[in-house]
């Protein structure tokens, strides 16, 4: 009887292992300043909703809606994005 691997391969890592790409949507004006501690790809308001995209997987995630909630500030909606393909690597 052979001895199985524990660690499993890359491939079969589960989903909510994965880095991804979210967009949370905050209420109001957030300053920018309070917004770099996120390490935003993008960040952006219109001065009634603030919105932010981030590069995390769910642990990371979780962190950046807790230190979200740790601020007090009010969070409209977390949604992953989906981004476009990108052929043979070329941007």
């Amino acid at each position: 009887m052979s001895a199985e691997n524990p660690h499993k391969p890359i491939q079969s890592i589960p989903p909510t292992a994965q880095t991804r790409y979210f967009r949370i949507e905050l209420r109001g004006q957030v300053d920018q300043g309070w917004m770099a501690a996120f390490d935003p790809i993008s960040f952006s308001s219109n001065g009634r909703v603030t919105v932010i995209a981030v590069l995390a997987d769910q642990a990371g995630l979780r962190g950046i809606l807790n230190r979200l909630w740790d601020l007090n500030l009010d969070i409209l909606s977390v949604g992953e994005i989906a981004l476009p393909a990108v052929p043979n690597g070329v941007k």
